[in-house]
């Protein structure tokens, strides 16, 4: 999972130095969902794909996974349990990796969408800069 954030965030990065300042925060974000698809669908682990990147509205990215089916039998884990470890994991990511200052800086809105492989939909995990301490 470690190597996925490494991955994506030199993409952002890159993405972001790419830009020019006089574009909006919606063009930027569309050039870096668009960088990002480019190398999507992208295993994140045996259970999980990042499929895709998109932009919603005028200041919302969002990662769109894949999960197996039985992924919560398999852990033995209740859907509340796994969000509620999702919700912890990525604040903490969005809030504190240096990495994503720029969405917080910008206002951005981050959002973690899930659902099955067979396109039942999960939940999801949004975070913006007033999650943040």
């Amino acid at each position: 999972m470690k190597n996925l954030y490494n991955i994506l965030i030199i993409i952002l990065i890159t993405a972001l130095f790419s830009c020019n300042s006089s574009n909006s925060i919606k063009s930027e974000l569309m050039s870096i969902a668009n960088d990002l698809n480019k190398n999507l669908p992208m295993a994140v682990d045996s259970y999980t794909t990042l499929s895709a990147t998109t932009v919603v509205g005028e200041n919302e990215f969002m990662y769109v996974y894949k999960v197996k089916l039985g992924f919560f039998d398999d852990f033995n884990i209740s859907q509340s349990e796994w969000l509620s470890n999702q919700t912890e994991n990525t604040t903490n990511v969005y809030c504190t990796n240096e990495d994503m200052k720029w969405f917080k800086d910008n206002n951005v809105t981050v959002t973690w969408s899930y659902d099955f492989t067979d396109g039942t939909y999960i939940d999801q995990v949004s975070v913006s800069p007033n999650d943040c301490n």
